[in-house]
């Protein structure tokens, strides 16, 4: 799904005031990966590799996670890439803490943060939860993308 910022609804543009944190060092990816795999229900130990990795390429890479009482509850990050374009990722909230507008401030956070730095377009990959709640603000689908794994003959 992509938005044009240009076309960015005012409540996006709105300042946040849920408790979102840049993150700035690797050591701090445990609280993502505290959010991720309970989530998603599986191994998120990549995260400190890749992700630390990119965190150390300057201007690339916004780590964003969403704190209640202190406790990480909702992750988001965005890819700024060269020309006009930035990808939001990860975007992640525990079940008990739905419906707070977390994600939706997340979102909003991302989104400033891409026009402030001059970048023009949004993308996400939108699952089947988030998919309505960026269509409300503003963002259209383009394509369709489907995960697919290669196994080599010999492991069918």
């Amino acid at each position: 799904m992509v938005l044009d910022v240009h076309d960015a609804p005012q409540h996006l543009l709105q300042p946040v005031t849920a408790d979102i944190r840049r993150l700035t060092e690797p050591v701090q990816l445990a609280d993502v990966v505290a959010v991720l795999e309970p989530v998603w229900m599986r191994n998120f130990d990549w995260v400190y590799e890749r992700m630390g990795r990119e965190m150390t390429e300057p201007g690339y890479l916004s780590m964003y996670v969403a704190y209640v009482e202190d406790r990480p509850v909702s992750v988001g990050w965005t890819h700024f890439h060269e020309g006009h374009f930035a990808s939001l990722w990860g975007g992640s909230t525990l079940e008990s803490m739905r419906g707070r507008g977390l994600y939706t401030a997340l979102l909003a956070t991302r989104v400033q943060e891409a026009i402030a730095r001059g970048k023009r377009f949004v993308t996400l990959d939108a699952g089947s939860m988030s998919r309505p709640i960026v269509a409300r603000y503003g963002f259209f689908e383009l394509t369709t993308a489907v995960a697919c794994e290669w196994r080599p003959e010999a492991q069918r």
